[in-house]
Order: structure tokens, then C-alpha cells, then sequence
């Protein structure tokens, strides 16, 4: 029996556009190694938190051996810039209503995320939807990045609910991996912000063949409407 209680929220394209912010902080902090890489191929890249990210284009440039010695310094550096650059992070449209819709309807929320906690906070805080959020489970909290699920585990124990509690919203395909392995329904927001072309029909294809309900950046706000037809499905 699926009787929802709570409701799990990515960040990086599901709730905002931190394009601008997050890919220039990425490319500026691997410089600053004399590493140069461009935005595009950051984007690319893109998922998993930035160890992880730092790590890939870091390993190419540095060797693994070089790498483990800086990378702690260069994901703070990264994280340094990118909450300097909080203000050019753009809240996506609905959001806010959405928000305020599932919280007013007495589901707890949960935002289960990737980006650090510094960076995760400052966004949230910056758009005023700190208030919505009952847990905040950032890479910081896991040792193991999405599409393992152990970040929604944590947040679920945070909030003292079960797998068939909880239902998770996201962009990409470590959302929806980390959802589908741990067996917890899954809704896709097709943004297509981070996601792009073939990695994004891939993406689309992928939900469609799992019954994945889907939702455009225009109609964000319908995540609300799916939320309520699982409310008690067995």
C-alpha cells in the first residue's frame, strides 16, 4: 500500500536554474589548478555532486595521485564561489505555489540534493523556501552520490517515514535511478536544464517505459495534482 506523507524534492533543476552559477563556479575553480575546461563540457558532466565532478575533469588533467591530494581544496574552492554567486541562480516557475500547495496539504517535504550544504542553503534561503523544507539531506550527509539512494534513505530516516511514504521529484537520471532502486515512485521534471539533447530523449524514454509520471518546466505546479493520485494506491 503507497500512502504518501511525504514528498522529496531535488534542487539543481528541479526547483531552480543554478546553471549560470554552478558551471561558471565549477570551470573557475578547476583554473585555478590550471585546469581549463569549458562550460559546456562541465555541463556535460554535470551529476553527482561536485567531488565527483571535480574529480573526472582533475584525474584527465592531474593523475589520481595529484587529485586525491587537492580535490578536497578544490571543492571547497568551488563551493566558495558558488554561494558568492547565489544571486544569479533563478527560481524555476510554480515553484513557490507548488511548494506552498504540498505543505498547506499537510505533506512533509524533504530536499535531498547534491550540491553542498553551504550551497544548498544559500539557494533556498536566498528564494525565501527554506520554510517549505522539514529535512535538508545535501552531499555533505552521504558517502555515497546519486543514483545510490543513500541520500533518500538518510532523509526518510530523518523524517521517520517508510518507502511507501514518499515520493520523490527530480530532473535527471540519478533522480530517477536512485528512486527506481530503491522502488519509490518517482516523478520526472523534464526541464531540460542540465539534461539536454540525446541524454535528455534517453531520459524521457527511460520514464515513459517505467510508467513515470512526466512534467514540463511550464507546468511544474501539476507535480502537486500527481502527488494527490497517490495519496492511497495499493
Amino acid at each position: 500500500m503507497i500512502n504518501i506523507k511525504a514528498v522529496f524534492f531535488d534542487l539543481d533543476g528541479m526547483l531552480v536554474d543554478s546553471q549560470l552559477a554552478a558551471l561558471s563556479a565549477t570551470s573557475e575553480s578547476l583554473a585555478q589548478f590550471g585546469i581549463h575546461v569549458s562550460i559546456e563540457k562541465v555541463r556535460k558532466r554535470f551529476g553527482g555532486g561536485s567531488k565527483n565532478l571535480l574529480s573526472h575533469f582533475m584525474t584527465e588533467a592531474l593523475g589520481a595521485t595529484e587529485t586525491q591530494t587537492l580535490l578536497s581544496k578544490a571543492v571547497q574552492i568551488k563551493n566558495t564561489l558558488q554561494v558568492k554567486y547565489t544571486g544569479q541562480v533563478l527560481l524555476l516557475p510554480g515553484i513557490k505555489r507548488l511548494l506552498a500547495a504540498i505543505k498547506s496539504d499537510g505533506y512533509l517535504m524533504g530536499l535531498a540534493t547534491m550540491s553542498s550544504k553551504s550551497v544548498a542553503e544559500a539557494i533556498i534561503k536566498h528564494h525565501e523556501i527554506d520554510q517549505y523544507f522539514d529535512a535538508i539531506t545535501t552531499a555533505d550527509d552521504v558517502t555515497h552520490p546519486k543514483p545510490n539512494p543513500e541520500i533518500l534513505l538518510l532523509t526518510m530516516d530523518r523524517l521517520g517515514i517508510k518507502k511507501n511514504q514518499v515520493i520523490f521529484a527530480g530532473d535527471s537520471s540519478h533522480d530517477l535511478e536512485a528512486a527506481y532502486r530503491l522502488g519509490i515512485p518517482f516523478i520526472l521534471a523534464d526541464t531540460g536544464i542540465y539534461v539536454q539533447g540525446k541524454a535528455r530523449i534517453s531520459l524521457r524514454v527511460s520514464a515513459l517505459e517505467k510508467h513515470i509520471p512526466i512534467v514540463n518546466l511550464h507546468n511544474l505546479f501539476g507535480i502537486f495534482e500527481i502527488i494527490k493520485t497517490f495519496q492511497s494506491v495499493t
